[in-house]
This record gives C-alpha cells, structure tokens and sequence, in this order.
C-alpha cells in the first residue's frame, strides 16, 4: 500500500487557501452552506494538483499533442508509439498511473472539463478546450509547482508503514459478532504482567535481495545430485519419493530462436520470463520441487504458487518438515476456513504415527489457543477464526482512569482522547472524501494489537514465514493478502513482497493460474439461467436449505435476517425481470448490446425523452432514428452538447436517491414506494398503473409534454424495468458484500457458491494492472440463448484490468522502484494452446519437457493416435486429480490405475 497524496500536500493547502479559488467557488455556487463549501474547495484542489500532474506527463513525453491523450497514457499499456519506446518515459507513465488513479478513463475528460472552468489565476496550464495543446502560464499561487510535477514523476510512491501498537495494562474491549447478530462488546482486562511477557517481536525478518537480481545457470547434473540428496532425506523419514528417478526420466529440450525449435540441452538458465511445457506426467512438478529445493537450500528465497489451499499447506510442510528447507504457506485471514479443507486430506491422518496420537507437524500453523480469551471478563466470547488480534479498543473512561497511574503504566498523552476525537475526524473526513489516507490513518490509531501477540500460538506462521526461505502461495494469497505487522514493517501486498524479496518465482500449472488472475480483475457471475448452477439459484438453495427445515430460530441472528430479506427481494425482482425479458423483443432492443445498471437504465430514460421531438405527430419509437426536423424539434434543440449533458444530469438528480437506497423509503421517497408497490403487487396490470402514474407526474414536474399514447407506454415500460434493476443491484450488492461475514456466522453453508464476485483486488494494483480493453466497467447483461427464440441468462461482472498481466509481467511489474522482480517460471502441460482466449500465455515456450528415451512412464506412446475428452471420475466417492501426483498415488487402493488413454 503506497501513500499517493502525501506529495501534494503542500501544494492543496496553498490552493485551498488561495483568495483567487474561494472567490471562484462562491460566484459559482453562491447558495451553498459553508461547510460544503469548503468541501468543494478541498476537492478543487485535489483535481488542480492531478490535473496539473498529468499534463505536466504530457508536456515530458507528447508536448504537442492535446490534452485528452493523457487518458491514453494512463491505461497502463505500452503502445508502439515514439514517446514510449524510450524507457524513462515509460517508467515515468507507470509512476503517474499511481498518483493520478482517480482519473483514469472517462474521469480524465470530466477532470479537465472542470479544471478549464477554473480562473487562469490559479492554473498553470492555458487551456480552452479539452483537445487543445496545453500550454505553461505562470501563476501566482504556489508558483514552483513545475519542480514538484517533475520531481513527483521522477519517483515512486513510498510505501506506507505499520506498527504494531500493544495494548498497554488496563482495560480493553473488542467487537464480536456471533452467529450473524450484531456485534457485542466485550471487556478484557490486561495486567502489567501480561504487558511484559513479550512487548517486542521474537524474530525479525532478513531481506537476502539486492535491487539486481542476476540470472542463474543450473546443469542437470546438479539437479540430480540435489534428487539424491533430496530422496536420502525422505527415506530417513520414511517418505520415499523417488526425485532421482524421476528426474532421470526427463529430456529437456531449449528453444532455439536461429531455427525456432527446440534442441536437447543439459543445462538451464533462470532469467526473466522462462515458460516451460511438458506432457501430462513427464515431471513438470518434479522439475519444480528440485529447482526450490535446490535453491533455497543455497539461501535463495523462492516463492511457489499453486492452485489451492492444501497443497500449498502440504509442500510447505514437505520443506519445512522432511527436508529441513525453512518454508511457510501464505494464507488469508479465513484461517477456520483453511483448517476445514486442509484437515482431512493432510492433518487428520497422514502418516502411521498420528493413528498412534502424534500430531502432524503443521498443526503449528493452525493452532487454535487464543491466550487472551483468559482475560476476556464476560461470560460472552469470540469464536475460533474471530480473534480481535488488532481491534482492541479503549474508551474515553477507561483512557482517563489510565492516565492517573503513576508514569509509566498509562497511556500516552496523545492517546488519551483517542476513540472519541478518531471517531469526529473519521466522520469529517468521510464528509470531505478527499483524503482517505488520513482517514485510514485516524481508524488505525484507534485500534491497538493484543498484548500477547508476539507470544501467541495462534501466530506461529508468522514467524515461519519471517525466517521461510521458502513462500508458498495461491493465486488468491497473492493478491489479496498482506504481510503481517510482525515481521514487516511497510504495509505490502504477498505480490510486491514476493516481487522484491524472492530470488526466484515458479508457477505451477500456470494456465490456471492465468485464469484465476483474470476472474479476480474482471469476474462475470451467470446470476440466472436455465442450469441449477447460475448464482441466484443456488442462493436461493442455499437459504431455502436453512430457513425451511428449522424453526426459523435462526432468523433471531440480524446479519442473517438482513441476509434472508436482501436475498428475498433480489429473487422477486429477479422473477419479474427475466420474463420480461424472455417475452418482450422490443425491451431487449432498447437494452442493446451494452452492459446495463439501474443509473445507466434511468439515464438512457431521460436521454430517450429530451432527445425524441415533442410533436402532436406520432413519433418514431425509442431507439429508433429520427429526421433532422423532428430532431430540431426536440426538447434540446439548438443547445450545446456540455449544455445539454448538465440538463440531463439536473434531472437524473431528481431520483439520485432512490438509486442510492431504493428500498428506503425516507431517502429514495415516492420512487422507493412505487419500487415497494411492483415487488408486492398482485398483478402486473396494478404494478404498471402505479408506474404510469408516477410517470405522468414527474414529466409534468419535469416540464416535459408527452402526448403520444405509443411513446408514453414504452417509457412506462421501461421505467418500470430500470426500477426492478435498481432493486436488484442493490440488494445483490448488499449479499456480495456480506457474504463472507454471512459465512463466517456458521448459520448457512455456502460451500458450493461461487465466490468470484466476493473478494476484489486491492487498490495497490490499479496502477500496475492494465485497463480493461472495454474499459473498466460494472453492471448486467442479458445475452439469448443461441438456436433459441426466448430464454437466455442474466450475467452480473465487473471488469476492472487486465489480471493475466500480473503473471506475464511479473519479472518487471515494480520496476518503478528500480527493482528487479525474480526470475519467473512459468510451467504448465496446457499453457501453449493458440486460440484459447483463456488458457493460452501469450509467451512462447522456451523450454520443452519430454520423456526420455528409456523413459516408457509419461505416456508418450501412440499420442498422436489417441484422442482426448474432459471427464470429471470418481473413486472411493473423490474426484481424481493426477497432476503434480507422484506414480503410485495415480493409482487406486487396489492399484487400479486412473490414468488412462482412450
């Protein structure tokens, strides 16, 4: 996390204060309250200083192109144009993406729109139009600000810093939610013996890298001496795993760039991007668990992704346990989630000394114990994966109690007014919304970390991970992750950690990771279809599973209840939506094409009725042509298009808040009865009457004639449609927002629901993930069924980069730092798949894996004549997996083998 206002500071306080901007904002807005005032002068501020940034960006590297082409540069693509080619100039478009986040895309062109608006007194650049070259004009106010642009460009962003803040001796209390009720407070009384136990961390992380990170050649005849060595280690612990073996079985062929083909090679270099390919059981795996090994084993820090939770669990306990390599799986937060999938198929009985009560030895990464529950002083507690490692809180009463204790043993003077005074400027400055750094900043003074943490059972992979020497990781822990406060003190996501403290990165099965990447920047739902596998439908399972065979004493729990009733209305207004769109032609056509939300839907209303000419002639229908004369006698005749845009604006203002909160009838008002009346109605004939009442008096409230009896009822039609999506969007994104604190209550299982719409990318990488190429954009679509004349699905996404790039670009993602990223490898059997828009990396092989001669294991005969289909089998009631498992373990029990070539 990197601290992107901190640069401007200075510079927004000088306009802020500047006579020439408050003159401008109380001209402009003369009937304004004071408080808000000030607030648009703050957010003035804030778009002069980004303004001027990305057009001092420009001036560097396009200084005679128009203004608009900053949006271009900010896309995060290296187009082949001259100004890109060379390297500073891109690392100084990267550096900006960071500082001008909020402006990308459309905002840019809606930022300089209003920065030309503003006073020549308080720019510095000349600018009439948005297409227009800027030009430098000095100003008066805050006149060095060219040497800050330029400084600020020439630099990265600084990361953010945590500490670790113990609680201190006295009273303290924490919020627990149990079984989806609100959250209660709970007391915890700390003495000063607690306190003293570990007040500092008891291991410290040691970065091994340097900003350059050479290549490094391995010979095969090392790696097989590292097998040997690798396979001696197990045997003594009685886990034979043949490495040796199977390596020996492996030919490995380089690309040849002179002839475009591989050719046989007993050595491999580690550089940058390697992609290596390789027939399903040739030893891709094999190759990989030998290269960590033998790297880390020379104090080389690798990172391993795979696909899920349990085998990232499992080699790092194959490292850490049996071949005393230092290695720690990097985990989420959902920790009684992880221990679920992780005990049965690895803690519950692997191995013969567990059956005797032994304990596996990565229990220790999952411990239980939370020490601080002794001195919790009620008899209400927190449940397992809930503890308040960091939310410790006091109050006003407690902080003065505090203070009258002798030195030493209170609180600090400036935290005495910590809860109350961080909670007043928390709500000032959600007002102001134009520093959520501050914001953050005040919310994490007022929580302080458990006293016993550095002790804690509970932290142990922690520690681990502070000394690993090995990381292992999922797609998921990659991005969404962050480092804990014990071992590192920048605030970082587990991929800018592994791109600057890792030697080398190996990806296994990387297609599917490739996947994963992309759903997480750019994830699509099907909500509704005709398969009992589209998302409201097993919603509406999973709820009907819990609600309708109990004495519904579980709808006592308010998180639940508001669950359940999010969930109802969704499904109601899902019910009366897709009819409508299975049987009505014309309501698909005004849809179009276009992703489509509730805002979207009334705004295209509003164009639909000011841009049609109001004439006593029957007019064409909506979405349809005009002629130049009905289109001069519409309601926006002969007004410029900026005047025309505010006009709409204006009157989308109107139902502003309804589309904030449809369902609260104080806020959205008349709009929010009427959406109440079409959830409840008993027949549609009332539903549209009420509509069409409605409607008649906001175009009448609107000055707005419409005698067509044809156009007011496609109006009305519509109208009652983006009322329905309004609901829908809003409640559904009350559910995807709770899902996971719905999850966590216990009540209801949501095991076989897809999460993709849940977890969203942190904002850290925005600026290093390109734009969307269809722009980043959220909301529904409706697409027919193919061969059908009605029916079809309803999808929900949201699309906001490109995902894939964190994979392909990995080596240099960070390389505004002046950092080189690890050597990446990249490995998969079906990674080179032209034409597949999803599983195919765009960089060619560079390495081939191919069975050796003698090798007869991988299959490799009479592939050319087999042919291949995806057929999910079962045995002893699990699914098979066979990639990444040694031979014996593709068998069944009875050495059936499950490997097999039709």
């Amino acid at each position: 996390m990197r601290n992107i206002a901190q640069w401007g500071k200075e510079l927004r306080t000088a306009l802020r204060s500047a006579d020439e901007l408050k003159e401008y904002v109380a001209m402009v807005f003369p009937d304004i309250a004071p408080k808000k005032q000030s607030k648009l002068i703050r957010q003035l501020a804030e778009l002069i200083t980004e303004v001027e940034l990305g057009l001092t960006l420009l001036k560097e590297l396009a200084p005679n192109d128009p203004a608009t082409s900053v949006s271009a540069l900010l896309l995060g693509y290296r187009f082949r144009v001259e100004c890109l080619l060379d390297e500073e100039n891109w690392l100084k478009a990267q550096r900006a993406r960071f500082y001008l986040i909020r402006r990308k895309g459309r905002q840019w062109e809606r930022s300089l729109a209003e920065y030309i608006k503003l006073p020549e007194t308080i720019r510095t650049f000349e600018l009439n139009e948005p297409k227009d070259v800027p030009r430098l004009i000095p100003s008066t106010v805050y006149p060095r600000r060219q040497k800050l642009y330029l400084k600020t460009l020439s630099v990265a962003p600084s990361h953010k810093q945590q500490k670790v803040q113990l609680a201190t001796p006295g009273t303290w209390y924490a919020k627990s939610s149990q079984k989806g009720n609100s959250p209660i407070e709970i007391p915890i009384s700390s003495p000063q013996s607690v306190a003293n136990i570990a007040p500092s961390p008891t291991v410290a992380f040691k970065a091994n890298r340097k900003a350059k990170n050479p290549s490094h050649t391995v010979t095969l005849k090392e790696l097989k001496q590292t097998a040997r060595e690798m396979d001696d280690l197990l045997e003594d612990s009685g886990d034979e795993q043949n490495y040796y073996k199977r390596l020996c079985g492996i030919a490995l062929k380089l690309m040849d760039k002179s002839d475009s083909d591989f050719s046989p090679s007993t050595q491999l270099k580690l550089e940058g991007l390697i992609h290596i390919v390789g027939l399903l059981n040739v030893g891709k795996s094999t190759l990989l668990e030998i290269l960590i090994y033998h790297f880390a084993k020379q104090g080389y820090r690798c990172g391993l992704i795979v696909n899920d939770v349990v085998t990232a669990v499992r080699l790092a306990s194959l490292f850490a346990h049996r071949l005393s390599i230092q290695a720690a799986p990097i985990l989420g937060r959902d920790r009684q989630n992880h221990l679920k999938k992780v005990y049965e198929p690895l803690l519950a009985g692997s191995g013969e000394e567990i059956k005797q009560g032994a304990v596996h030895p990565a229990w220790r990464w999952f411990s239980p114990v939370c020490p601080l529950l002794g001195l919790v002083q009620s008899e209400e507690k927190w449940e397992f994966g809930s503890e308040p490692c960091h939310t410790l809180y006091q109050k006003t009463a407690d902080l003065e109690e505090d203070s009258d204790k002798p030195d030493g043993q209170g609180v600090s003077p400036d935290r005495r007014k910590t809860t109350g005074d961080a909670s007043a400027s928390c709500a000032s400055l959600r007002e102001d919304e134009d520093d959520e750094n501050d914001l953050e900043d005040l919310l994490e003074k007022d929580r302080y970390t458990c006293p016993l943490y550095y002790q804690c059972p509970r932290h142990q992979l922690e520690k681990d991970i502070a000394l690993a020497k090995v990381w292992v990781l999922t797609p998921g822990s990659l991005i969404y992750s962050h480092v804990p406060r014990q071992a590192f003190e920048k605030k970082l996501t587990w991929a800018e950690t592994v791109y600057r403290e890792c030697d080398f990165l190996f990806v296994d099965e990387a297609d599917r990771v490739q996947v994963q990447l992309d759903e997480s920047f750019a994830p699509s739902q099907v909500l509704v279809d005709a398969s009992g596998n589209s998302f409201l439908n097993k919603l509406g399972l999973s709820f009907a599973r819990t609600i309708y065979i109990s004495d519904r004493r579980s709808m006592a729990a308010e998180l639940f209840a508001a669950g359940k009733r999010a969930q109802d209305y969704a499904q109601i207004a899902t019910d009366l939506i897709l009819p409508r769109l299975h049987n009505q032609p014309e309501l698909v056509e005004w849809l179009g094409t276009s992703p489509f939300t509730g805002r979207s839907l009334f705004s295209q209303i509003v164009r639909d009725l000011l841009n049609n000419p109001q004439t006593d002639k029957s007019p064409p229908k909506l979405k349809q042509k005009v002629t130049r004369k009905q289109r001069e006698e519409s309601l926006l005749a002969g007004i410029p298009s900026e005047e025309q845009r505010q006009r709409r604006k204006e009157i989308i203002r109107t139902v502003e808040e309804f589309l904030n909160a449809p369902l609260d009838r104080r806020k959205g008002k008349e709009l929010s009865v009427l959406a109440y009346t079409i959830l409840s109605a008993e027949t549609d004939r009332i539903a549209m009457d009420e509509v069409g009442e409605w409607l008649k008096g906001w175009l009448k409230h609107l000055k707005i004639p419409l005698k067509d009896k044809v156009l007011l009822e496609e109006v009305k039609r519509n109208l009652h449609f983006a009322i329905l999506i309004t609901v829908l969007n809003n409640r559904l994104g009350f559910l995807v927002d709770n899902l996971n604190e719905l999850a966590r209550s216990q009540i209801i299982d949501f095991h076989d629901l897809s999460q993709v719409l849940v977890y969203r990318p942190p904002r850290d990488f925005l600026p290093v993930v390109p734009s969307a190429p269809v722009g980043n954009i959220l909301g529904f679509r409706y697409t027919r069924d193919r061969g059908s004349s009605k029916g079809g699905k309803l999808e929900y996404f949201r699309y906001a980069g490109v995902g894939r790039a964190l994979l392909l670009n990995f080596p240099t993602l960070w390389s505004i730092d002046n950092w080189d990223g690890p050597h990446t490898v990249l490995i998969s059997g079906t990674s080179y798949a032209p034409g597949s828009p999803a599983y195919h990396l765009k960089d060619k092989p560079t390495v081939l894996l191919e069975p050796a001669k003698d090798n007869d294991q991988a299959g490799n005969a009479g592939i050319s004549d087999s042919q291949f289909s995806f057929s999910p089998q079962q045995l002893d009631g699990q699914f098979i997996r066979l990639s990444g498992r040694v031979n014996e373990k593709r068998c069944g029990k009875k050495g059936r083998v499950v490997s097999v070539y039709n």
